[in-house]
């Protein structure tokens, strides 16, 4: 066997005996392969597994290989597509170089020369192609990591849109939603790409240690300041910071931070000489920063110097189509995490993981796959599947707990009502770690009525 070359090689052809024989190939040489059987299981193919490279027989039914090739270049125009052919004549060579194919190899094949013609179509893609500068990179990066719904796509044109410029960017999210993940994209897709990117958690550092992490301090600062630390907006000079939870930095801060961005200059604690920085700011927050103005707990010149560009990204339970597929990778990458091979889910499985509403996003369905992958042996089945149990039936508990002797129907409407609502705010409150804002969005109710109603129950 071939020493492993990088690549993923995705084969069309409906002839099931020349897809097994060009799969034998690439793998003895180290590629990944995929095989599909006509033109319309292709371009869905092309927007899930991403290849490096197609081989496409011309002659195929009710779509073909022509066909195939214009509408394949249309959706990734940097990818390189070799034709099958099974004459050797001119017209046929000059006919698909036309309409964009980078080579073809005719019938009978001369494997050596198969391996040629791959292994140059990859070589002139990766000298065409800039890491991630590109849209249509871009746009393969956030499909292979996130998924490849037409929500995941909306992002991506968005990252395009906004990557190449200064603007500060807001991300908003629940949590787990891939926040950090796509601040990432957006700086590796900028002209600060080849400068640091450092990710700073605001909620993860003490109120008192933040300032100094963000803008450093001088010798004599404080106790125990025995020498000079540069903080981050310095180290990240020329780069991108981004702040992950951004509503959880004090007001304090929150002016600071907003002189820093106005200002470009930064002011180390104990220091009187300002420093001059050149940063990029991204930001992100799983509560809604505008009800956080609204409620006094965010600056509202901060949010407005921000919010230049906003993308939001859905819930997982919003993007249901994301779901296997997401599950699927997480499920390869185990299976070489755990040295298992672990082939797939079942039907049951499957339903399991489209039908759960995912309170915690990506993130919980990567840890529900990742153990799934230890406990199978063989397949995932729905055995498999640990999630956390459904809640018991609020209403079933109040027909316990509380006394009806004595009252009327409307009385004791009123005080179950009362009852289950108190149960949910108690468990969103919990939910959001006491974020009453956040709360407020997750009902679908003003930040004013959530407020009266905690305060009517005593709730913290």
């Amino acid at each position: 066997m071939s020493v492993a070359e990088e690549g993923k090689v995705l084969i069309v052809d409906d002839d099931l005996d020349m897809c097994q024989m060009l799969c034998y190939l690439m793998q003895t040489h180290g590629y990944q392969t995929t095989t599909v059987h006509d033109g319309y299981a292709a371009l869905k193919k092309i927007k899930t597994v991403w290849p490096d490279v197609m081989l496409v027989d011309v002659q195929m039914p009710e779509m073909t290989g022509i066909e195939l090739l214009k509408q394949v270049l249309q959706q990734r125009p940097a990818l390189p597509v070799i034709m099958i052919t099974g004459h050797a004549g001119v017209a046929d060579a000059v006919e698909v170089m036309r309409a964009g194919a980078v080579d073809y190899i005719s019938k009978p094949f001369n494997h050596e020369h198969v391996m040629r013609v791959i292994r140059c179509a990859l070589e002139q893609r990766k000298q065409a192609t800039v890491k991630a500068s590109s849209a249509i990179e871009v746009e393969a990066q956030l499909h292979q990591q996130m998924g490849p719904s037409e929500a995941i796509a909306h992002i991506a044109a968005d990252v395009r849109r906004v990557a190449q410029t200064s603007f500060t960017v807001v991300l908003q999210g629940e949590t787990g939603t891939g926040k950090s993940l796509l601040a990432r994209t957006i700086h590796d897709a900028s002209p600060r790409a080849k400068k640091n990117f450092v990710a700073l958690d605001c909620g993860a550092i003490p109120e008192s240690l933040l300032e100094s992490e963000l803008f450093g301090y001088e010798r004599g600062a404080f106790t125990g300041a025995n020498c000079r630390k540069a903080g981050q907006f310095e180290l990240v000079q020329g780069g991108t910071l981004f702040l992950d939870e951004v509503a959880n930095m004090s007001l304090s801060s929150q002016m600071k931070l907003l002189c820093a961005l106005q200002d470009k200059v930064i002011f180390p604690l104990g220091g009187a000489k300002a420093i001059p920085v050149d940063v990029r700011l991204l930001a992100a927050s799983n509560q809604d920063l505008r009800a956080a103005v609204a409620n006094g707990e965010f600056r509202e010149d901060l949010y407005y110097r921000l919010n230049e560009f906003a993308i939001n990204l859905p819930a997982l339970r919003e993007r249901s189509e994301d779901i296997l597929f997401l599950a699927d990778r997480f499920r390869q990458a185990s299976n070489q995490e755990l040295k298992k091979s672990i082939n797939g889910f079942s039907k049951e499985a499957q339903c399991q993981l489209q039908t759960y509403d995912w309170p915690g996003n990506v993130r919980q369905l990567r840890t529900v796959v990742r153990r799934a992958v230890l406990l199978a042996e063989e397949m995932i089945t729905a055995q498999h599947i640990q999630l956390d149990p459904p809640k018991d039936n609020d209403i079933i508990q109040v027909l316990d707990k509380v006394p009806y002797q004595g009252l009327s129907l409307k009385e004791i409407v009123k005080k179950n009502t009362a009852f289950v609502e108190q149960q949910v705010l108690t468990e969103v409150l919990a939910f959001t770690n006491g974020n009453k804002a956040e709360a407020a969005r997750l009902l679908q109710v003003d930040y004013k009525t959530i407020h009266t109603k905690l305060k009517r129950y005593g709730i913290a």
